[in-house]
């Protein structure tokens, strides 16, 4: 068995270069799409096309069934 020489297993510290930039551009890329999503103004989406329904109505009231009109059964 040999032992390692003290010196050639010291830790490195620090990020390497290729880290850095790495990092940047990761950074770079999200604050472009932060930017894309603040400023591409809003989506529209298209409603499926319903078949035409006749409109509810609701039945016509008689007069003295309560409403606008008084109602108090006089």
């Amino acid at each position: 068995m040999s032992a390692a020489a003290p010196g050639s297993a010291a830790p490195r510290t620090g990020a390497s270069m290729r880290t850095r930039v790495l990092a940047i551009l990761v950074l770079i890329g999200l604050v472009a799409l932060a930017a894309y999503t603040m400023f591409s103004g809003p989506t529209t989406v298209p409603l499926p096309a319903r078949p035409h329904a006749a409109p509810v109505q609701s039945p016509p009231t008689e007069p003295g069934e309560g409403g606008a009109e008084g109602g108090r059964g006089d």
